[in-house]
C-alpha cells in the first residue's frame, strides 16, 4: 500500500495557515479553502485556495507545489511563479471543501 494513502489532514488543521515560499521564506498569503477530488473514502486534496497579501483576488495553488510535512504554522510551497498560479483555477471535477461538509 502506498504511504501517501494513509496520510490525511482535517480541514480545520490547515485552514487559515500562512502559505510561504520555500525559496526565500516570503509569505504569499493565507489559505481560505482547499480543492479536492472526491474519492472512494476521503476526498483527495488537489490544491489550495489562497488569499494573497498583494491582491484581493484569490489564487489557486496546485497541491503538487506543496512540500510535505510542513503543516504546523504554515504551508511551504516550492517552484511557484506568477505564471503558474495567478490565473489558474481548479478543474471542474474538483470541489471546494469549506462549506461542503466533506472537510
Amino acid at each position: 500500500m502506498n504511504v501517501d494513502t494513509l496520510n490525511f489532514l482535517f480541514l480545520s488543521q490547515i485552514l487559515t495557515l500562512l502559505v510561504v515560499r520555500a525559496e526565500d521564506g516570503s509569505i504569499i498569503g493565507r489559505i481560505v479553502d482547499l480543492t479536492a477530488a472526491v474519492g472512494p473514502v476521503y476526498p483527495r486534496i488537489t490544491g489550495l485556495i489562497v488569499s494573497p497579501r498583494w491582491q484581493r483576488k484569490q489564487i489557486f495553488i496546485p497541491w503538487s507545489f506543496v512540500k510535505r510535512n510542513t503543516f504546523r504554522k504554515s504551508v511551504t510551497v516550492a517552484g511557484l511563479t506568477a505564471q503558474n498560479h495567478e490565473f489558474s483555477s481548479p478543474a471542474d471535477a474538483q470541489i471546494l471543501l469549506r462549506g461542503s461538509g466533506l472537510g
